[in-house]
């Protein structure tokens, strides 16, 4: 397929060109290149069934907790922030007229008399912090990503009344030659060319005062009728934030009531504010902006490879905000859905927002009287089964409200429904905007919580968490007490912990033996407790090894109510051979029975050790590829971007090893089968037969005390044995 515009080739499925814009955005992303780590060798061996397709996965427990996840805990530490080389030169540079850079001392300030425009239709400011996701953390191949977005600027069709103002910082390298590493420079958009404004030497642009300058200078050298900001980098939600710059302390991310009081400070009003990051679109930055903008643009998830595609709507700049931000909305789905990807893009009235919050002050008193009359486990149950966007403490609003619903729900739901006025998710819980409820990321709430403070939110609010968490840190034990709680910890939770049969630590599970397999029995309160219940599966090898085909949330119950310890009915299959699956998250709507779940499989990608991520859903029960973060088999840490396919990449499955023997030298890792080019690639879940293969595994079972339950590794019986 060929663009009929430029003639470039298109993949199949695209929906705008990447060469010329027609109708196609740019999403590509390069690959790895780190080398392949000394903890993974190479096999010649490759696991084969015979699957049978399947419409759908089998039916799961609730979902895992992002809490759990290593990955996770790499994110809210790390802030996104690419694992690798950071380049920090002594040279920073500015850009001549003529493209080629030229060298500046530190602080030095490249300026030029500027004449102000004549007053104009729409004021578009694009505050762009380029961190990793331009420069690449070091790694040149793997930035551009600003770059990218700003080419898509310069090919729209912008109507002649209206001017763009960008801010380009926040990065160590820039792939476009016009803008200068390592410093801050600004430009405007004049008939599809860059032109340089100003450069500001090495400022960070995320700190205080910042954002305050640029709005001002784009209001006094590009005065018009109508404003509308884009804020474009890496996002969290709370507590988080947003920003991550290069040229300052990454860690110092913006957070909701920062914004605010920097627009607050340039004394302006937009029409609308767009986030170009991930996990922004929250209730508490709408509560931020209501008294300075009408519309909020933004992802509850995470936004994938390039992010927004601009050459459409910029070209309806002239027109009604919420006809453009719709647009914004809709080329960006209809982007990554061509690809193959999942996502979600929102457009908020925030003269509703208030409305919202209002009823989520009563709903949030609901609550707050079921866990101090003493159902905490309830509703930290409930918490539990919101669904989750990339690992952050938030969930969506209207299925937190669906999931503990209360007196106060429905009039909650109805109100945060009024107040998205427009929006797209591929999540079956993603309904438009998410709120900030601490549960799995409770060594950040004091974090969490200054947002409350510093947005003036109600006591009820405040309050009710302040509780919650210190009941959950008391649950979890003194020293979780001692570590995390401060000075809002209240009360004294001995009887609730007493009752709830103490602290939570790790526990072995007693299994019994049937005639076919080993099985764990569980009481009635047992199960009301278990928050999710996750199995891991390998097969063994002639040798004594065991290859690890990966955890997924996969529970067999037989008659008698007991856990049977017995093969999977169904696994993820890539072209027929059985591929280690990881699950990190799964939800399941309480009412409709919709579910989604989200895990990943241990590949290399031209020979560098990644993680491949996988979508399942109805829409999708054979699984959707997303991208693959880097991974290192040797360290296991993985990286923070996720990265596109591209057809050539050269795909090899990867698989963890046990090993019983007592002169191993301990895990590793191993490849299996022979490559596969990710053209070729074939994605599946379908009913497995393991009776060939000597299966083991164990299960783990998570209460929502924050217990963990795990059963001995013992040899599985097979599944055509369940009583």
């Amino acid at each position: 397929m060929y663009c009929k515009k430029c003639g470039a080739k298109l993949h199949d499925g695209a929906k705008f060109c990447k060469e010329c814009g027609w109708k196609l955005p740019e999403h590509g992303a390069p690959s790895a290149n780190t080398n392949l780590e000394p903890g993974l060798q190479q096999s010649g061996n490759q696991i084969n069934t015979n699957p049978e397709p399947r419409p759908q996965p089998a039916a799961a427990p609730p979902k895992k907790s992002s809490g759990i996840s290593g990955k996770a805990i790499a994110m809210i530490v790390g802030v996104l922030i690419l694992v690798g080389a950071i380049i920090v030169g002594v040279a920073y540079y500015t850009t001549n007229a003529s493209g080629k850079k030229k060298t500046a001392k530190d602080g030095d300030e490249v300026t030029e008399e500027i004449e102000p425009k004549e007053q104009a239709t729409r004021t578009l400011m694009v505050y762009i912090v380029g961190s990793n996701l331009e420069s690449g953390g070091g790694y040149s191949a793997y930035g551009g990503a600003a770059s990218r977005d700003i080419d898509e600027m310069l090919m729209a069709d912008v109507p002649k009344n209206t001017n763009i103002v960008l801010q380009c910082g926040g990065t160590t390298e820039w792939q476009n030659e016009k803008i200068p590493d390592n410093t801050v420079s600004r430009f405007s958009i004049e008939n599809g060319k860059l032109t340089e404004l100003e450069t500001l030497g090495k400022v960070p642009m995320t700190r205080t005062g910042s954002l305050t300058d640029f709005i001002t200078f784009s209001k006094e050298n590009f005065p018009a009728d109508n404003y509308t900001l884009i804020l474009w980098d890496h996002g969290g939600g709370i507590p988080v934030g947003f920003g991550s710059d290069e040229l300052g302390d990454e860690m110092d991310m913006m957070t909701s009531y920062e914004i605010k009081d920097e627009i607050e400070k340039a004394d302006i009003d937009f029409d609308a504010v767009i986030f170009d990051a991930c996990n922004m679109c929250t209730l508490e930055m709408g509560m931020a902006l209501k008294d300075h903008a009408k519309y909020m643009v933004g992802a509850e998830s995470y936004v994938n490879n390039a992010g927004i595609y601009y050459t459409n709507w910029l070209g309806e700049l002239d027109g009604d905000p919420s006809s453009f931000c719709e647009t914004i909305v809709k080329d960006y789905m209809d982007a990554i859905d061509g690809y193959g990807q999942v996502g979600s893009m929102s457009v908020v009235r925030l003269d509703y927002i208030q409305d919202v919050y209002d009823a989520y002050v009563d709903y949030i008193q609901d609550v707050s009287d079921d866990v101090d009359s003493g159902y905490y486990a309830d509703f930290a149950k409930a918490r539990s089964n919101c669904g989750a966007f990339e690992d952050i403490d938030s969930v969506d609003l209207i299925a937190l409200a669906t999931a503990y619903d209360t007196d106060s729900a429905a009039d909650l739901i109805n109100k945060a429904v009024n107040a998205v006025s427009y929006t797209d998710s591929d999540f079956p819980y993603g309904h438009g905007i998410v709120v900030y409820c601490p549960y799995d990321w409770y060594e950040y709430y004091d974090d969490g919580r200054q947002a409350f403070v510093e947005l003036g939110y109600d006591e009820t609010v405040t309050g009710f968490y302040d509780r919650f968490i210190s009941q959950e840190l008391a649950y979890l034990g003194d020293d979780y007490v001692e570590d995390y709680g401060g000075d809002w910890y209240t009360g004294d939770y001995t009887s609730a912990v007493i009752s709830a049969g103490g602290n939570a630590g790790v526990y072995d599970l007693d299994v019994i033996e049937t005639d076919y397999y080993y099985a764990v029995e569980l009481t009635d309160a047992d199960w009301e407790s278990i928050s999710y219940i996750c199995q891991t599966l390998s097969i063994e090898t002639d040798d004594g090894e065991n290859i690890v085909l990966g955890q997924d949330l996969s529970a067999q119950v037989d008659s008698y109510g007991r856990l049977a310890m017995v093969d999977p009915e169904s696994w993820t299959f890539i072209n027929d051979n059985i591929a280690a699956f990881y699950c990190v998250d799964y939800y399941e709507d309480p009412d409709t029975g919709e579910w989604a779940e989200m895990g990943y499989i241990p590949i290399t990608v031209n020979g560098n050790g990644a993680h491949m991520y996988v979508y399942y859903d109805d829409d999708y029960p054979e699984g959707t590829i997303q991208g693959y973060y880097t991974f290192d088999f040797d360290t296991e840490e993985e990286g923070d971007i996720l990265y596109t396919f591209e057809d050539d990449d050269e795909i090899d499955l990867a698989y963890k090893v046990w090993s019983d023997s007592e002169d191993s030298s301990g895990d590793y890792y191993t490849q299996l089968g022979e490559s596969i080019l990710y053209s070729d690639l074939e994605l599946g879940f379908y009913d497995i037969d393991l009776n060939d293969y000597v299966t083991k595994g164990y299960y783990s079972i998570y209460d929502v005390y924050g217990s963990l339950y795990m059963t001995p590794i013992e040899y599985l019986g097979s599944n055509d044995n369940l009583l």
